[in-house]
């Protein structure tokens, strides 16, 4: 037997759980598909009970070390123009903490693998076959016509909505698919107006309109912000959630909502290009790369 546990998945949620089973004496594997971390902010924010169980493990000083600064107004719940007030909670944290994911991450792993946790890119889950001893998963290495097999008591499928592990496995996904969705993009502006915030705050305070468009631009350091929109009248639109987002389509929203202003994306991920080839050949271009997804509305 390999390890007790194969992750597939190293994002929040499967570094986590790697660094929550090898606290407990568990040997753990995480499989993740991308060969280097992406740096968007995606969800941009650590809500107030979830503090609450980071400070608990000594995950939160690492955090609170690299969070934006942020001012002291609460979460939304479904987007509504409602403030949401823990203060009268007792809790040292009554409010969301701006830290975007790509370090939430880095803190997660680094706290995973100093307690023997094992985190190795690059490794796609192709099959997950289980027999009277455990599982063994196959991945296909990126970059080589390779694949790798890992021997483990149990395996756990944390590679998101669209999980690969969890569609090897033959499990149900059930309930009902998504009816709203939002495109989420880190960008860079090199001029603003004054319809650009300064600071962040609560959602209902960003959020922009027009007669196609709807957007939000929260500030997440210099000249960076964390733009999401969706088109107003379809909320299926833009297109389909896994699919790539041009960097075209997102500075027609930002006109759109913004007047204009002379921005460009700072991620890009193409159909059919490996993402660290598509970072290494773009990143620092005057129209540089997208790594807009199909997103959830986030929880500033």
């Amino acid at each position: 037997m390999g390890v007790d546990v194969i992750v597939v998945g190293a994002g929040p949620t499967g570094l986590m759980l790697a660094h929550e089973l090898a606290s407990g004496g568990a040997r753990v594997t995480v499989l993740e598909q991308a060969t280097v971390r992406v740096q968007q902010t995606k969800g941009g924010a650590i809500q107030p009970r979830t503090a609450e169980l980071l400070d608990a493990r000594g995950l939160l000083d690492p955090l609170k070390d690299r969070m934006l600064t942020r001012p002291p107004v609460g979460g939304h719940f479904a987007g509504l123009p409602v403030e949401l007030d823990c203060t009268p909670w007792r809790t040292r944290q009554p409010y969301p903490l701006s830290v975007a994911q790509w370090t939430i991450e880095e803190v997660f792993e680094t706290a995973a693998t100093a307690l023997g946790a094992q985190v190795l890119r690059g490794r796609r889950v192709a099959a997950v076959e289980v027999d009277d001893v455990g599982v063994l998963v196959t991945a296909d290495i990126a970059g080589t016509a390779d694949t790798a097999q890992f021997r483990a008591r149990y395996v756990v499928a944390c590679d998101g909505a669209h999980s690969t592990a969890r569609k090897a496995l033959g499990l149900p996904f059930p309930g009902r698919p998504g009816t709203y969705r939002a495109v989420l993009a880190d960008v860079r502006l090199s001029a603003v107006s004054d319809l650009v915030p300064a600071s962040t705050g609560h959602m209902s305070t960003l959020t922009r309109s027009t007669r196609d468009y709807w957007g939000m631009l929260v500030p997440i350091g210099g000249d960076r912000y964390r733009f999401t929109y969706g088109k107003i009248g379809a909320p299926g639109a833009p297109g389909d959630a896994t699919a790539p987002v041009s960097a075209e389509a997102v500075q027609h929203a930002l006109e759109a909502v913004l007047i204009r202003p002379d921005g460009s994306v700072c991620w890009r991920a193409e159909s059919g290009t490996p993402l660290e080839d598509a970072l290494r050949s773009t990143f620092g271009a005057p129209a540089a790369a997208v790594a807009a997804t199909g997103a959830r509305v986030p929880a500033w």
